[in-house]
Parts: C-alpha cells; structure tokens; sequence
C-alpha cells in the first residue's frame, strides 16, 4: 500500500512516502517558505523520485493537531482535496502521537512537545508504544512536576524547554529530527482500528482556539 504523508504542525514541514511500513522518500521544508508554497510540491518530488504518480497513492495521511494552527490547516485541507480528488481515504493522526511512534521502542516515557507559546507545550505522554494521557495544552512548569523521576526522552519543537527544565531528560539527536514516515507508520496503525476515513471526516485537532480567535474574543469583553 502506498501512503503519502504530511505533517505541517510545526516550523519544519514533511511530507513522506511509503510502501506500507517500508520507507520510500521524505522531504522537508527550507527556509521562511510557507507551507502552503511547499507541501505540494515536496509531494511532487518524493512520488517522482519514487517514479510513481498521485494517481498511484492507495492512502493519505496527516497530522491533525495539535500545533501550528496554519500549518495544521493546510495539511489537513491539500490532504482533503487529494483523497477528494483521488477518491481514495485518507487518515488524520495525531501530531504528537506521530512524533512518539519514533520512539516507540525507548525504554522510558516518551514525551512529544510542541511550543504553544506563553511557558505552556502541546503534550501527550507514551511508554512502550502505549498512550499515557490524552493529547494536552500544560504548562511546562506543570509538565517538569508531571515527569519527576522518570526516565524521559523528549521530541519536538520544545525540546530544549523540556531539557532545561528536566536536565537528565535526552533524546539522540536522530531521533529528534521531524520524521514524515511515523505519521505515515501511525497512519496505517490508525486505520487498522476502524472508522470514517472519508475525505469529509477528515477535521483538525486545535486543542485550543486560534489566537485570532482569542484576540477577537478579547474585544469583544473589552
């Protein structure tokens, strides 16, 4: 089965191609570009790499959330109108599952972070490849009280917040790197459980409002 893959949650966007958990292609973002100018045309280049078209794609993927609502946004909605277009499903997995599927073999907890501003991550705990809590917006300072003495590895863009806060807490730099091809892996683990993995079921995880939202709420109690 050929997956293709996106995740745009954080600064650096991937997209990953993979011929069920075989690993093909995967690409990443450069620079100050967006991901709406990226996303497809690193799609383009893993399936020419792999000399296969759009039209070869068996399943679609992407992460949901929680993390960059604009990158987020615009995974969600190019993987919506490929599996539209295509007429072939596509999966949404969580961002930060994702990231911890990498990990999965670590002895310890595996704790995906993503920056979510003012001393507060995105944040979902693992051990052993099982889910320890639901995905959540915590302060860091909750977080480092939550992880006392445990034996962490943390991933994600908030990895030295959590290093700094939790000194004995590290990760190999390899496997700190973005890696489209867990979404891709989490993606078909996902769909194996059942469900709707129509393109119209397809929805982002926020977790919290936009800050545009937050402001223009703000206003409005002004």
């Amino acid at each position: 089965m050929i997956v293709l893959a996106f995740d745009g949650s954080c600064a650096v966007g991937t997209v990953a191609l993979t011929n069920g958990d075989r690993p093909l292609y995967e690409a990443c973002t450069r620079g100050a570009c967006t991901h709406s100018e990226t996303m497809l045309p690193l799609a383009e280049q893993v399936l020419s790499q792999a000399g296969l078209g759009i039209g070869h794609v068996d399943l679609f993927a992407c992460a949901v959330g929680p993390g960059s609502f604009t990158g987020v946004r615009i995974a969600v909605s190019l993987v919506k109108g490929l599996a539209l277009a295509a007429g072939k499903p596509c999966v949404g997995v969580s961002s930060l599952a994702a990231r911890a599927y990498a990990l999965r073999d670590l002895p310890g907890v595996v704790c995906p972070v993503i920056d979510a501003r003012r001393g507060n991550v995105y944040n979902a705990l693992f051990e052993g490849g099982k889910r320890l809590c639901a995905d959540r917006l915590i302060s860091l300072e909750a977080l480092r009280a939550d992880l006392a003495g445990k034996r962490v590895y943390p991933v994600g863009d908030a990895y030295t917040a959590i290093s700094a806060l939790l000194p004995d807490a590290h990760t190999p730099e390899p496997l700190r790197r973005p890696n489209g091809y867990a979404v891709a892996y989490a993606a078909l683990a996902r769909r194996q459980q059942g469900g709707d993995f129509s393109a119209q079921a397809l929805r982002p995880e926020y977790l919290r409002p936009s800050q545009a939202e937050r402001e223009r709420k703000e206003r409005e109690h002004e």
